[in-house]
């Protein structure tokens, strides 16, 4: 037998931190190294450029950054070491200098003539000249419309590391859409870091609801997915689309922070809690079972324990589908950083685990409502801890579904009747007709 062939193309790892816009990132990053002649191999393996696309949100996720930086630079010492990413533009970026070359994020979609050349180009291109025509490794595909953030949480460092808001043209929004539903992606989830701030710098031109609009009439996509946003900015227009269309998804992430209306004015959260209520009143009026996600900001400074309560009161009220619960940590270069009244690192661990413990019983009670009804998961991998055989997969209400069946269906929605449920999935058994 001859030996097959040898590979002389170069070759590029690519590590992603962060989140669903750093992931849509290191794909078009990924599709541009290919084009360019690189063969793409997995993190790990030796690699002539490796790429860390970072994420510096908070210190743990810079810290991790660092660190696989570092990891990367002893796995591969005399390959070529690249950093992007929000770490780049951080005030920590001089700590990678030396050991990494430096790319900002607007200049990510130059990489192949800065490997080749050595130098950052005199002038940065768009952020949007970032382009997939497929998702390695998943069912669904993120499609990326709108970067950056006005809005200054007391909290977050985004804006500073992301700049202000830019949407993306719609007709170059629409092209991507049909590449990825011709790549057969049945379901397509909108992302940004401030999805309802679409259209805010053009104005006169597109907001949302257009974008989301004019991506229902693309034949092909099955699903329409929001990853994100603020509780004021769902608006009339946008619940009747959810509630009349079928296609895009009954699931709004509305991130609350707090239930304490002096916590959220101390964050500058634009709204109070019973406007947030409200708004959650409307959504469940217009869009039946609507599952309904979040964040939580536990420990922020001068949050008493009454303002706790009263988050989990708030919690308890909407019956949220899923919580995202985490601990308040001072992030440099944030007003937070530097507000009086901090709170006690061991208060801040127990608030946290009785966020959670509240998370687990509403995320049950929740699923409980579709045990013996049938649901559809578009099959994604197999099952995490599971059993052989087993798949699972999420519904249009963003629901974990655990069931047994062929690795074939990836990548299908199937029907599943659900027989049980626990906080993490549904369980059931596969429907043949």
């Amino acid at each position: 037998m001859e030996p097959a062939p040898h590979d002389a193309r170069p070759t590029c790892a690519i590590a992603t931190l962060g989140c669903k816009v750093n992931q849509y990132e290191s794909q078009a990053i990924r599709e541009l190294m290919a084009a360019a002649g690189y063969r793409m191999v997995p993190v790990g393996q030796r690699a002539d450029v490796t790429i860390v696309n970072t994420c510096a949100v908070t210190q743990v996720a810079a810290r991790k950054s660092r660190q696989r930086l570092y990891e990367a630079m002893r796995a591969n010492p005399s390959g070529r070491l690249v950093a992007t990413g929000c770490l780049v533009e951080s005030d920590e970026a001089h700590v990678l200098a030396s050991r990494a070359l430096l790319v900002p994020r607007r200049f990510a979609v130059r990489l192949p003539e800065i490997l080749r050349t050595g130098r950052i180009p005199d002038a940065p291109a768009s952020i949007f000249d970032l382009r997939i025509s497929t998702f390695a490794g998943h069912a669904r595909a993120f499609l990326k419309i709108q970067d950056g953030c006005d809005s200054c949480c007391a909290y977050c460092i985004v804006p500073r590391l992301r700049g202000p808001v830019v949407s993306r043209p719609l007709p170059d929004i629409l092209a991507e859409a049909c590449r990825l539903t011709a790549r057969g992606y049945r379901e397509l989830v909108l992302t940004g870091i401030h999805l309802g701030a679409y259209g805010r710098d053009a104005p006169g031109g597109p907001v949302l609801e257009d974008v989301v609009e004019a991506l229902l009439g693309v034949t092909g996509i099955e699903r329409l997915r929001l990853s994100s946003i603020e509780p004021n900015e769902v608006s009339e227009r946008l619940l009747a689309l959810m509630g009349g269309s079928g296609r895009l998804c009954p699931h709004l992430h509305l991130p609350l922070q707090s239930g304490d209306d002096d916590v959220l004015r101390v964050m500058n959260r634009r709204y109070t809690a019973t406007q947030y209520l409200a708004m959650v009143a409307r959504i469940k009026e217009a869009v039946p079972l609507v599952s309904l996600t979040t964040d939580i900001l536990v420990g922020f400074p001068g949050e008493s324990e009454a303002a706790f309560q009263r988050t989990l009161a708030v919690c308890r009220t909407v019956g949220f589908s899923r919580m995202h619960v985490f601990p308040f940590s001072p992030r440099p270069g944030t007003v937070a950083a530097n507000l009086p009244g901090r709170v006690p690192p061991p208060v801040i661990r127990r608030r946290l685990h009785e966020a959670e413990a509240t998370a687990r019983g509403l995320a049950l009670t929740y699923k409980r409502q579709f045990v013996g009804s049938v649901v559809e998961p578009l099959v994604e991998n197999c099952a995490r801890g599971g059993s052989e055989g087993e798949l699972s997969g999420y519904t249009e209400r963003y629901l974990r579904v655990v069931f047994t069946g062929e690795r074939g269906l990836m990548g299908r929605v199937v029907r599943v009747r659900a027989t049980h449920a626990d906080y993490d999935a549904l369980r059931g058994t596969l429907l043949t007709s």
